[in-house]
């Protein structure tokens, strides 16, 4: 993980965040030994700062929150992460990073392109 977590977030009522999901893989899927990366952004909702990111994987990671990490130091945005020009490798990553995927839910939700019901707000039955 990198930056503010939604623990620390609500604590600080000053600032409205959101939070997106994405679950794709660590390198492009027709290259052999494709993992799943579990990926958390939580960002400013008035600007699209990116204030923190959470990631579980087998592979591939490490370098995710990396990037994230970066970008939260150079305030970036989510708009930002969607334009990122990250390495392409087909063993390491696809034309379309998991940072790029996460910026484009992101930010695809500021700019009003898609609306994201999240699982905590789902009602049961």
């Amino acid at each position: 993980m990198t930056g503010l977590n939604e623990k620390s977030l609500k604590e600080q009522v000053r600032i409205e965040y959101s939070v997106v999901y994405a679950h794709p893989t660590n390198h492009v899927g027709y290259y052999p030994g494709a993992a799943p990366i579990q990926f958390k952004l939580i960002y400013d909702k008035s600007d699209g700062r990116v204030l923190g990111a959470q990631a579980v994987g087998e592979a591939g990671v490490e370098r995710r929150i990396d990037v994230i990490s970066m970008a939260i130091q150079m305030h970036a945005t989510v708009f930002d992460l969607e334009e990122s020009e990250l390495c392409y490798a087909p063993q390491y990553g696809a034309a379309k990073d998991p940072v790029n995927v996460i910026g484009m839910i992101a930010a695809n939700e500021m700019r009003g392109d898609l609306s994201i019901t999240h699982w905590n707000k789902m009602g049961s039955g």
